[in-house]
């Protein structure tokens, strides 16, 4: 018997591959405009097409790509020399495929590009360096803790990952990896992925709405908008390393010097001269937003993705960032300050610029970063890992050295990687950094 052979014109993987993309590239978009499509669907939309978040969240996208329950067919309406296509999903596996449209414009067809470069890449092959990068920070922070003795780096890593990625779910298999009983799988990183093209669509659709509401006035980043002006890819490289940094906590919790935060990194309250006081701006963002304070204090009620997102853009990142320009001049918005407009953000965001700031007017990092600044003499740079006061990198580390003898050793983490910015500013690199805070546009001025 002749078997019934599906012969797809234009296929994907060899048509995109002699252009330049890899598996992994048309993969990961094609994962991506799912996501992407369907975050975009009413509820109503998608219980068309028997589409439940309940089901999206027990599946892995990747595998059903690989296992031909998502499918790419060529659409007849392609322009000349660029093949588009329909995206197919068979969500039951039962053999019966649904058409996955574009919701913002249902008869654009699917057209596979590279990802943009962010810092929390989105690729499987990123996401796997990514985590072992993390995976093996984690660990080497849990041994120095704890005394083991580190059998396999790479056995650390998967632990670290695992447990960073499924928290109190990981933590309970780790006592079977460390016996050598299982691995990290390629599923598991699938997951990883797949949990950072949510996090990256909930930031698009923040700034998506910014744009509708304020007409562009807001964010005038690396956006890539649709004919109708709708975002439908962005990057902002301050949020991405700031959330990246701080990571996502729903409910309120206590950081490194007890302040009351929420969401990514967000204080409810500020230390002045004057004690701790409430973070008006912060509070009234909330507020507006119809959030219950004193529930949101108590843990009562917990915060949204999206709406945390939209406060770090509001009031966090946008604060830090006027700070940045106020005690360093605006010439860190042009070329060639990318990197140290990435790590004084940052640090600004991380303790702001009082007496207890790592980069504010009263620090010793301020003083010789400008003298640095104005004689380019690498003896007020210094060097990483050597304590030396009269030095950027080593006040940094010295810094650095002080959280981690008090068991903040995240706090250390994420001052050496500001501090490679800031070696990579010094070397002449740099990045596209576009993102602007017009004057007179921010709702909530500077606490």
């Amino acid at each position: 018997m002749q078997k019934n052979l599906l012969i797809s014109r234009y296929p994907v993987y060899s048509t995109y591959g002699k252009m330049g993309l890899s598996k992994d590239d048309i993969d990961t978009d094609t994962i991506y405009t799912i996501q992407k499509r369907l975050s975009n669907m009413s509820s109503a939309e998608k219980l068309a097409l028997n589409i439940t978040d309940e089901k999206l969240s027990n599946v892995n996208l990747s595998q059903m790509l690989e296992n031909g329950h998502i499918r790419l067919t060529y659409n007849n309406k392609s322009q000349p020399g660029k093949p588009s296509y329909n995206i197919d999903m068979d969500l039951e596996r039962d053999g019966i495929f649904s058409s996955i449209p574009n919701p913002l414009n249902p008869d654009a067809s699917f057209v596979p590009e590279k990802m943009p470069i962010r810092y929390n890449q989105l690729s499987s092959a990123a996401s796997n360096q990514q985590e072992i990068q993390r995976g093996t920070e984690w660990g080497s922070n849990f041994i120095m803790k704890t005394g083991l003795n580190k059998q396999n780096s790479d056995m650390i890593a998967n632990i670290a990952s695992f447990a960073y990625v499924y928290g109190e779910t990981g933590l309970k298999e780790i006592g079977e990896w460390i016996f050598g009983e299982q691995k990290f799988t390629i599923s598991d990183r699938q997951r990883i992925l797949q949990q950072r093209i949510e996090q990256q669509i909930a930031l698009e659709n923040a700034m998506e709405d910014k744009q509708r509401n304020i007409a562009g006035q807001y964010l005038k980043g690396n956006l890539v908008m649709n004919d109708n002006g709708d975002v439908i890819r962005s990057e902002n490289p301050l949020f991405d390393v700031i959330a990246k940094n701080e990571g996502f906590e729903a409910k309120v919790y206590p950081d490194s010097s007890g302040i009351q935060t929420i969401g990514h990194g967000l204080a409810l309250d500020v230390k002045t001269d004057d004690g701790i006081v409430p973070h008006t701006e912060l509070i009234n963002a909330l507020t507006a937003k119809g959030y219950n304070i004193e529930k949101i204090r108590s843990g009562e009620e917990s915060i949204s993705m999206k709406d945390s997102v939209d406060l770090v853009l509001d009031v966090g990142v946008k604060a830090a960032n006027n700070r940045v320009i106020k005690h360093y001049g605006k010439e860190l918005m042009g070329r060639g300050n990318g990197f140290l407009r990435m790590a004084l953000t940052d640090m600004m965001y991380q303790t702001g610029d009082g007496k207890r700031s790592f980069a504010g007017p009263n620090s010793k990092f301020y003083k010789y970063l400008n003298l640095y600044r104005k004689t380019k003499d690498t003896k007020y740079l210094g060097e990483w890992g050597v304590a030396n006061p009269e030095t950027v990198l080593g006040q940094m580390f010295i810094d650095a050295e002080a959280y981690k003898q008090r068991g903040a050793g995240g706090i250390y983490n994420r001052l050496e990687k500001n501090a490679q910015f800031i070696m990579m500013w010094a070397e002449g690199r740099d990045i596209q950094v576009d993102t602007e805070f017009p004057e007179n546009e921010n709702p909530y001025p500077m606490a």
